[in-house]
């Protein structure tokens, strides 16, 4: 029989290993979506030698095309059931919020949309994901089918690309 004083460092124990092992297999992936990073690209997009050959609409501004996009990211990633166990992380850079820095830094997948501060649809428009091992490209077909293909390919359904 074990004496009193083991007690409580083997329930201590047993207790550290089941919250591992429940973390480990609970643990929510994130997916950063750079907010800083996807409003530079839409400003760049603006400027007077741009690609488009027009300037940027003067009823939005790039940060609105940003947000307008984000919303419609975030009410398709929240009702795709593939996304279950995923959470999308909006990251604007402050040093000041450890907390989100830390997410951001150890997240292994971000998500960049190039947005055109010309289109609301933003159909055609390209996105990469960044993963571990590899970048995933595509284009924007509707937000629904780009919340469903991002989560598909962090969560792994589908085939291996190499």
């Amino acid at each position: 029989m074990l004496k009193t004083p083991y007690i409580p460092v083997l329930t201590l124990l047993l207790a550290g290993i089941a919250y591992f092992l429940f973390d480990h297999y609970q643990k929510t992936i994130t997916v950063i979506l750079p907010d800083d990073d996807n409003i530079e690209y839409v400003k760049r997009g603006c400027t007077e030698d741009n690609s488009y050959g027009t300037p940027c609409p003067k009823d939005r501004t790039p940060e609105e095309v940003v947000d307008d996009f984000s919303d419609q990211l975030n009410v398709a990633f929240a009702t795709e059931t593939g996304c279950h166990g995923l959470q999308l992380v909006h990251f604007t850079f402050n040093p000041e919020d450890g907390r989100r820095v830390a997410v951001a830094v150890s997240a292994k997948w971000q998500l960049r949309l190039y947005l055109n501060s010309r289109s609301h649809t933003q159909t055609g428009e390209k996105w990469s994901l960044y993963g571990p091992k590899q970048v995933y490209n595509g284009s924007i077909s509707n937000v629904q089918n780009l919340a469903l293909q991002v989560c598909k390919i962090v969560r792994g359904f589908g085939g291996e690309t190499k």
